[in-house]
Parts: C-alpha cells; sequence; structure tokens
C-alpha cells in the first residue's frame, strides 16, 4: 500500500505544495491587536452590501467575524463570485487610492454576518511600512490570490461546467470554513462562483447525486463520497499534478489487483 502523504516526487512532498483555494483566512490573524486599533469597527448583516459596484477602493476590511464574499458585477448587474474573505483575513489591500478601471466592478458583501475593522489605504501602507513581517505576510497572500486568479482563467476557459462544479465542492470542502462534509450554498451561489448557469448545475448535481457523490437540500449539499469526487476533478486542484497522476496509478493498480491470475508477486 502507498502513502501519499510521504511520497515525495523530486525531493517535493506532496503534502507541502501550497493548494488552490476559494476561501482565505488566518493569514492575517497575528495582526488583529493592530487592526482593532487603527480599525474603524463595522457590522453588517448577512447580505448587507459591505463595498458597492462602482465605488472608489480606499479602505481593507480585517474580518473579525463572520465571512465576506468577493464578487465581480457587470453592468447588467450580473456577479461573478471570485473569493471568500473568513476571520483573520484582510482583503483588499491597498496601499494607495487605486485608478483601475476594474476595481470599480468590485463588489464586496456580507456573505454571513460579519464583523470587520475598516482601515484606510493610507493606514495600511504605515503599518507594512513599519512592520516588515506584515509585508511579506501581504506579498505571501497576494501569491496565493494570483495564483489562484491563474486557476480561475484556465478552469473558465477550459474546463467543461460539470468539472467546475466538482472541483469547487471539492476545494471548498477540503479548504473552506464548513464541516461534516456539508457546503451550505445553493445552486445559485455555486453558479456564480463556477460561472456556470443555474440549468447547467442543477445537470450536474443531478449526475452527482446519481452516482451517490453528493445529496442536496434546499441551501445545502452534503458530500458523501470525497474520493469519488476528486476523481472528478481536474488535476490543478488536487495536491499538485503529481498526485493526481498518483491517483490514477493506483486506480488501475487496484484493477489489476482484482484481475485473475495477478499476484503480489508478479506485481514485485
Amino acid at each position: 500500500k502507498y502513502d501519499k502523504h510521504i511520497l515525495k516526487f523530486g525531493g517535493i512532498k506532496m503534502n507541502d505544495i501550497k493548494m488552490l483555494k476559494y476561501f482565505f483566512d488566518k493569514d492575517f490573524k497575528k495582526y488583529e491587536e493592530l487592526f482593532l486599533k487603527y480599525g474603524v469597527k463595522r457590522i453588517f448583516s448577512s447580505k448587507e452590501i459591505i463595498s458597492a459596484q462602482g465605488d472608489t477602493l480606499k479602505y481593507g476590511f480585517y474580518i473579525k467575524k463572520g465571512i465576506m464574499q468577493v464578487s465581480i458585477g457587470n453592468e447588467i448587474g450580473k456577479e461573478k463570485t471570485v473569493a471568500f474573505i473568513g476571520e483573520g483575513g484582510l482583503f483588499p489591500i491597498g496601499i494607495n487610492k487605486h485608478e483601475y478601471k476594474m476595481e470599480y466592478s468590485m463588489v464586496e458583501r456580507a456573505f454571513t454576518d460579519v464583523i470587520a475593522y475598516q482601515l484606510e489605504y493610507t493606514t495600511l501602507r504605515e503599518l507594512i511600512i513599519n512592520n516588515s513581517e506584515m509585508a511579506i505576510d501581504a506579498l505571501e497572500h497576494y501569491c496565493d490570490f494570483t495564483n489562484f486568479m491563474f486557476y480561475e482563467i484556465a478552469s473558465l476557459s477550459y474546463d467543461s461546467t460539470y468539472t467546475k462544479v466538482c472541483n469547487f465542492l471539492y476545494l471548498f470542502l477540503c479548504y473552506g470554513p464548513y464541516k461534516d462534509n456539508i457546503i451550505e450554498l445553493n445552486q445559485d451561489d455555486i453558479a456564480s462562483i463556477t460561472g456556470a448557469s443555474r440549468i447547467q448545475v442543477a445537470r450536474a448535481f443531478q449526475d452527482l447525486r446519481e452516482k451517490h457523490i453528493i445529496k442536496t437540500n434546499r441551501n445545502s449539499v452534503e458530500i458523501l463520497n470525497l474520493s469519488k469526487l476528486s476523481e472528478l476533478c481536474s488535476r490543478e486542484v488536487l495536491n499538485n499534478e503529481l498526485e493526481w497522476f498518483f491517483r490514477r496509478a493506483i486506480m488501475i493498480i487496484d484493477k489489476l489487483e482484482r484481475m485473475e491470475g495477478f499476484t503480489s508477486q508478479e506485481k514485485k
């Protein structure tokens, strides 16, 4: 038997590889005392707008409690969910007033009830200048976020809706805020996240239910078989591309072991 947690390729442990994620939290938890000191406490109810489309971005929000949803809107009012920021997360991280037109399309909304601390970009700039460790963590955060954006571009360009839905369910369950194999999102939420239509998501869910991989309720999805779900994901979503090949190698070995006349001695 093989232990994927200690398997190495080229000297790199697979569980040392950073994972893609839709949910960003805890990256700035150790600076909470500073943010509470210099920020302005804001309380938002679930679904309340924190920063609307068309607003000039000049504040970062440190999430003390709850989850903030970040989306990109278009001129006809549709939105594509980009990411979720959880407790200990900070977004957006700015050091000057930005003039990028795309940023006027950003929408920040309380996904749950949220307690946040609002920090002006000028304040964040001073904190970062005076704290080299915070500067490194901010850079690390943007490296992670940029890597995730590269994945989003590739996924939206090349993956089928079915693969995108499987990818999201796998990533959000493994690296999101929910436990007990239940994701508290409905089909409209997942359509917004994956860039698919609600009908396309419904079709993907129907197939996954028939395969006994998921069970759906009104506003949640329960993952019944994470292993089978992972087999339907693209290679970028697993620990890395090498794990994707490793999983499939194990599937082939398991199949061969079930074949008549294939013994462990022959395998050696």
